[in-house]
């Protein structure tokens, strides 16, 4: 067996210590870039996610519109072109004063004007 001076020794150590020293910051360094690498990609896919959902949603802002102008009378006609299932009369014109009382000086909330609306008979619900 081969002999080691002291400083033979401590050079071996240090090399040892250092080989390992370097290997477990390698390791500490690939780690650290799956960890990005996954990140990254969570935040694409959600990305994605987000970009789907609002094209869906604009989706639904083109559908919406084209249904609430099918739902309306248009100028000169009193009946929709689509309706809900048991309405089949025609639309009437009225004014909001038909429905409700206005006074000079004081506030109503919605509330209150939709409860006159259902006291004065309102719609038959």
């Amino acid at each position: 067996m081969k002999r080691l001076d002291k400083q033979g020794y401590i050079n071996r150590i240090r090399q040892d210590h250092n080989e390992r020293k370097l290997f477990l910051t390698l390791t500490e360094e690939g780690e650290a870039l799956k960890d990005r690498a996954l990140i990254g990609e969570y935040f694409k896919k959600l990305d994605n996610l987000i970009t789907l959902h609002q094209r869906k949603y604009e989706k639904l802002k083109q559908i919406k519109k084209s249904m609430l102008e099918k739902m309306f009378p248009r100028d000169g006609n009193n009946v929709p072109e689509i309706r809900f299932a048991g309405f089949t009369d025609p639309w009437e014109q009225r004014k909001l004063d038909e429905f409700v009382s206005f006074f000079s000086g004081l506030t109503y909330s919605p509330a209150d004007i939709l409860r006159q609306f259902i006291l004065s008979g309102g719609f038959d619900v």
